[in-house]
């Protein structure tokens, strides 16, 4: 294992297992025979070896003193569990192993020759700061809540991806200053949790080698390979379909409370529309933009100021206000921090909510207390942002999905140069909808405009859109029917029964009368379950390929469905 043991640290690294021996020490005491025994002969094994007890930054002792070692550990590895704990004891921060289970030293044998261990997560562009909060929190006492979950992933014998959580002790680290340690201040501090990124600054408050840490560390790890696969799958829990729910927003806050440990914290959203470079509302029931304040819609100029800008759209990184009247002062009421300021938010975290180097929208955390949300907590949202990500992409999807049934059930055939005006009215009569009001698609108007050439209105002409489209359906249900009948005759399979009844069901519903909520349905059937089988069936025999075939070029490809008496109606139109 590559160590970098002796990198530039806040803390110079001494092992010692002085912590762990004064227990002894007590023990040795003890009225209990048998302890005292114990501890007598633990010390007597250490005693020739004063580093021991001291401290040592020559790693090369570790092997040196391996048998005395085992001995002042004994306890701590208890034999009877070695096969059953996954448990090391190693220096801190580098996590050079001196110290293992059997469970462990066969976890790492069956990962095969080569296999480095590594932690997953842990963010070694940032390892001097890191250490420098432990620093914050264990001798000046400002609580720096940097702490993520740590993972190993290694494989096993069979080759599969095992994930393993890790859990430290450490019970056993001494931390002291030398002469090189400063005195900090509040407002220190405070210029600290401002600035995660800015290496130098932590070194000048906290300067290389300012402090002295003593002692190892016990690592206890447990397989949470079952927990890390739901966790994947839970990123496609947050969508569209789950906004109207009443408990959707109070359970997503809680999610973050937890996340951050931070029981006051509230979650808003904002989305972006690329073509108008402006901040949207989302709807849904208690969602809330904190940067829009209330409004619609506002140009993300307005909303941004220059850095804040740079730092959500050109670096697609966070941007973290620790103490938004600060800012707020300094800037002279400029954005974000104006309206952060006027709802009585004192500190805040923008994310930005990208994929592929595009803006979708934006996180926000806000907080009612000063340097509650920081630029260091913020790192949190490391581990959470893809599955949002994820779940925002698939969300836009059904949303344009939505739109476009909405714009088909409530208008007639709208031309292409104006489709983004009924657009935004589909937007707004799905927003009513999902907040609890009755919707009303509002007329559109284009105010001061007329047109070079125009055309009436044709009489009933929905109604003859309506035909077109029930016509259509039919034929293409009738010719799926045709391909699963000879399917069903030839493999006797169930599944192809079941999906005749329901092709049946379809179709039945489709004679009586045609609703959006059908044809967006039937769509769906047809590319979630339809698609897939066919394209086995394809797989099975020249038969069974002609039908498929013979069905899929009468499909065209811009609607993806059956397209003869619905073009025949646009064409005339």
């Amino acid at each position: 294992m590559k160590q970098n043991y002796q990198a530039e640290s806040p803390m110079l690294h001494l092992v010692s297992f002085n912590k762990l021996l004064q227990h002894y020490d007590e023990q040795l005491k003890s009225k209990d025979k048998h302890l005292a025994e114990r501890a007598k002969y633990v010390l007597d094994a250490q005693a020739p070896y004063p580093e021991l007890r001291e401290g040592f930054s020559d790693l090369e002792l570790l092997d040196k003193h391996k048998d005395v070692i085992s001995i002042i550990l004994a306890d701590t590895f208890s034999t009877v569990l070695t096969k059953n704990e996954i448990k090391t004891a190693s220096t801190p921060f580098e996590t050079i192993v001196f110290n293992s289970s059997e469970r462990f030293q066969n976890i790492l044998k069956n990962a095969g020759e080569g296999f480095e261990l590594q932690i997953r997560n842990l963010p070694q562009n940032v390892d001097y700061i890191m250490r420098c909060t432990v620093v914050l929190s264990f001798y000046y006492g400002y609580y720096m809540d940097f702490r993520r979950p740590l993972f190993y992933d290694i494989p096993d014998a069979n080759g599969v991806m095992r994930h393993y959580r890790i859990l430290y002790n450490a019970d056993f680290m001494e931390i002291v200053p030398t002469e090189n340690a400063k005195e900090l201040s509040q407002a220190d501090v405070d210029e600290l949790l401002e600035n995660f990124d800015n290496v130098d600054l932590w070194k000048e408050k906290i300067p290389p080698n300012s402090f002295i840490s003593k002692g190892f560390v016990i690592s206890n790890m447990f397989d949470v390979t079952a927990e890390h696969s739901i966790s994947e799958i839970k990123s496609t829990l947050i969508g569209s379909s789950k906004r109207a729910n009443e408990n959707f927003m109070d359970s997503f806050q809680e999610t973050f409370r937890s996340l951050f440990n931070l029981r006051k914290i509230n979650v808003g959203f904002a989305g972006y529309d690329t073509n108008t470079n402006r901040f949207l509302k989302i709807y849904g029931k208690g969602i809330e933009s904190y940067i829009l304040k209330g409004k619609e819609m506002e140009s993300c100029d307005e909303m941004l100021c220059s850095y804040s800008h740079k730092k959500l759209f050109k670096e697609n990184t966070y941007f973290a206000i620790s103490n938004v009247e600060k800012y707020y002062k300094r800037s002279n009421g400029e954005q974000p921090y104006k309206n952060l300021h006027e709802q009585g938010i004192k500190s805040a975290i923008l994310a930005p909510i990208a994929s592929d180097g595009n803006l979708l929208g934006v996180l926000e955390l806000v907080s009612t207390t000063v340097n509650e949300l920081n630029s260091v907590n913020a790192n949190k949202l490391e581990d959470v942002m893809p599955f949002i990500v994820s779940a925002v992409l698939r969300s836009i999807e059904e949303e344009e999905n939505l739109i476009d049934a909405i714009i088909q059930h409530e208008c007639t055939t709208v031309h292409s140069s104006v489709y983004w005006k009924f657009q935004e009215e589909a937007k707004r009569f799905m927003g009513d909808e999902l907040v609890g009001n009755q919707p009303v698609f509002k007329e559109i108007v284009f105010k001061d405009v007329y047109p070079l050439y125009g055309q009436i209105d044709i009489k009933e002409s929905s109604k003859q859109r309506n035909l077109s489209i029930q016509r259509d359906l039919m034929i293409q249900l009738s010719e799926i029917n045709g391909v699963l009948e000879v399917a069903f005759k030839k493999f006797k399979l169930p599944i192809y029964e079941e999906l005749m009844f329901r092709v049946n069901t379809y179709l039945e519903e489709v004679k009586e009368a045609l609703y959006t909520h059908t044809e967006q349905a039937i769509f769906d059937f047809v590319k979630e379950e339809i698609a897939p089988v066919f394209k086995h069936l394809k797989s099975e025999n020249k038969v069974m390929q002609g039908l498929v075939e013979n069905y899929e070029a009468q499909i065209d490809e811009s609607t993806e469905s059956y397209y003869d008496h619905r073009k025949n109606y646009d064409n005339i139109v």
